[in-house]
């Protein structure tokens, strides 16, 4: 995995190999998740609250990298794990 920060966005990278020519499963081929940075922890909020009123099951709203921030996941109509996270790095 490698996690680039790129001009105040972040582009998170992780790499399955080994596909034999299976069909699409997000634990063992192909893209493993989608994140996508909030600029705020309000707009993390906003988009979690969005989805809910499109009816769009997600994960709770949760701290990660040590306090540092907070994402939640959905699971798109493919199967792909999205993942909205703010990152509060000048803290």
């Amino acid at each position: 995995m490698a996690i680039l920060s790129l001009g105040g966005r972040i582009l998170d990278l992780c790499e399955h190999s080994g596909n034999k020519g299976q069909q699409f499963d997000p634990a063992h081929t192909g893209l493993d998740h989608l994140a996508l940075e909030a600029e705020s922890l309000d707009a993390l909020h906003a988009w979690a609250g969005w989805l809910d009123a499109s009816g769009v099951a997600r994960s709770p709203i949760r701290e990660v990298a040590g306090g540092q921030g907070s994402m939640f996941d959905f699971v798109d109509p493919d199967g792909i794990q999205i993942e909205f996270i703010y990152l509060n790095l000048a803290s």
